[in-house]
C-alpha cells in the first residue's frame, strides 16, 4: 500500500467531526496524531519539470483527499479555497424526506414503518 492511501483512514478521521477543516488545519491535526513526522511541514524539495520547491507530505495529504473526493468521502466547500468537509455518505447520514410527504420505509407481517418529512405532529396514526 502507497502512503496515500496510508493517509485515507487518518485523514477521514480528522473530517469525522462533519466540521470543515482548512487544509493548514489537517496538516495540524496529522501531526498532533503523530501521522506524519514532526517537522515534515517545513521540508521543502524540488519537484516537477520546473523542479519549483514544494513539500512532499503536503501534496500526498491533498493526493488523498483528492482519492477521497472522487469515492464520494469528501468534498469541497463551495466558495472557500482550501476548505474541505465530510460528505454525508461519510458520515452516514440518512437522504432527508421531502416536506409533507410520507414514505413506505418497509413493511412486514407485523407492521410497517414510515419514513416522513413532516414538522409537528401527524393526526389520524395511532
Amino acid at each position: 500500500m502507497n502512503l496515500q492511501q496510508d493517509l485515507f483512514k487518518p485523514v477521514m478521521t480528522a473530517y469525522s467531526r462533519g466540521e470543515p477543516l482548512r487544509n493548514h488545519e489537517l496538516y495540524e491535526s496529522l501531526c498532533t496524531a503523530k501521522v506524519i513526522p514532526e517537522g515534515a511541514l517545513l521540508e521543502r524539495v524540488r519537484i516537477g519539470k520546473d523542479q519549483a520547491l514544494h513539500n512532499p507530505v503536503t501534496r500526498k495529504i491533498r493526493w488523498a483527499q483528492i482519492g477521497l473526493r472522487a469515492l464520494g468521502l469528501l468534498e469541497k466547500v463551495p466558495g472557500e479555497r482550501g476548505v474541505w468537509r465530510s460528505t454525508a455518505k461519510a458520515r452516514g447520514e440518512l437522504t432527508p424526506a421531502p416536506r409533507r410527504t410520507v414514505l413506505l420505509g418497509f413493511s412486514t407481517k407485523l407492521g410497517l414503518a414510515l419514513w416522513g418529512g413532516l414538522r409537528g405532529r401527524v393526526h389520524g396514526f395511532q
